[in-house]
């Protein structure tokens, strides 16, 4: 059973990314260039702006470009979470530096994200944390649950009524997470808590349908495997 995760202390981040850049490969270096640079940054949103600044820097370009700068800062990390080189370091990066910001960024990538970076959270990956530097290995388990208790802990910093699309597609995956280790009825509770929100949307992002409907087309081959028009019909929906 995954179990609260405790609080984390505040991260240093200049030292997480410079500590990063020495025990990652170089072909790695430019991202945690980048997130350097561009989360430096950051500070133009939190000091006072001089007079003569405020005189020409409108409230609504002060915003924007606050705006602009987290979208640039998750451009660079979708970029990185993509690269197949970055694999054995995605889950420290997205537990321990995306958190310092989770709430600058917008509800949907950050599941989307994370969604990603769980699939990094299995026996394969935990057989190569003893290749991986001392910095890196240490947020690993051994426990394949981790998985659940990973998405979990992103769920619990999602706000359900404000990001109901975020949170659909992360109970979704909770619950396909759920069935895999055989959590029949966890599965079924997470299924019915993302439709009762599903059901109110419209206008719902493809890749959050397609997780709920794959989801409940593989649930219900568990549990009806002789049923396949059914399940046919579901996956259509995916």
């Amino acid at each position: 059973m995954a179990v609260d995760k405790p609080k984390q202390p505040k991260l240093d981040v200049d030292q997480y990314l410079s500590t990063a850049i020495s025990a990652t490969p170089a072909v790695l270096h430019p991202y945690f260039e980048r997130f350097r640079d561009l989360h430096s940054r950051k500070y133009v949103t939190i000091y006072p702006l001089p007079p003569i600044s405020k005189r020409v820097l409108t409230r609504i370009s002060f915003f924007q470009l606050a705006f602009r700068l987290w979208h640039q800062i998750t451009l660079k990390l979708v970029e990185f979470f993509d690269d197949p080189l970055s694999q054995p370091y995605q889950v420290d990066v997205y537990d321990r530096f995306v958190r310092d910001f989770t709430a600058k960024l917008n509800p949907l990538k950050l599941v989307e994200m994370g969604v990603k970076v769980s699939s990094q959270i299995d026996s394969a990956y935990l057989m190569r944390r003893d290749s991986l530097p001392t910095f890196f290995s240490s947020i690993l388990s051994s426990d394949p649950s981790d998985h659940i208790g990973f998405l979990s802990d992103i769920l619990s910093r999602i706000d359900k009524d404000k990001s109901q699309e975020a949170y659909v597609l992360l109970l979704a995956t909770i619950a396909r997470a759920k069935l895999i280790f055989g959590d029949i009825e966890g599965t079924k509770a997470d299924m019915d808590a993302a439709w009762k929100v599903l059901d109110d949307l419209s206008g719902v992002d493809g890749g959050v349908n397609a997780a709920y409907y794959s989801i409940a087309a593989d649930y219900y081959k568990v549990i009806f495997p002789s049923n396949d028009l059914f399940c046919g019909g579901l996956q259509r929906f995916a």
